[in-house]
């Protein structure tokens, strides 16, 4: 679960099964190989509530990068999800190519209790995704 959410590094005070970084006095710093970039092209018949796997040949660019918007490039030979790792807050908006999407069309909600991630459609091509909450 923390790959999906873009968690790299994790400090505990309990011995994890992961590569130790740093010990620090009570707790360790460990990193997380298997983490998933901030945002991703998933295939098209993911299960949006386990996604983990990256569409192959796809690319995705972060373009710009605010406190509350994200601007994307994506490219993909096939249709799939651009998962984006960041929490969907209510109010949260996209656009495609500049073409706002209503909720329920093309966007969907993934993720479990604590953590929701945001999930737009993508064609096959060259997409540019602009995401914010507010």
């Amino acid at each position: 679960m923390l790959s999906r959410i873009h968690v790299g590094y994790l400090v505990s005070p309990r011995e994890l099964d992961l590569p130790v970084v740093a010990r620090l006095p009570g707790a360790t710093l460990y990193r997380n190989a298997q983490v998933l970039p901030r945002a991703w092209i998933a295939p098209a018949d993911s299960d949006l509530k386990a996604v983990s796997e990256i569409a192959p040949e796809s690319r995705v660019e972060s373009l710009t990068d605010s406190g509350n918007a994200v601007t994307i490039r994506a490219a993909s030979p096939q249709a799939g999800w651009l998962i984006l790792s960041d929490t969907s807050y209510p109010g949260w908006q996209a656009t495609i190519d500049g073409v706002p999407l209503r909720f329920g069309s093309r966007t969907r909600l993934s993720g479990r209790s604590n953590f929701r991630q945001a999930a737009i459609s993508s064609s096959s091509g060259m997409s540019r995704a602009r995401c914010r909450s507010g």
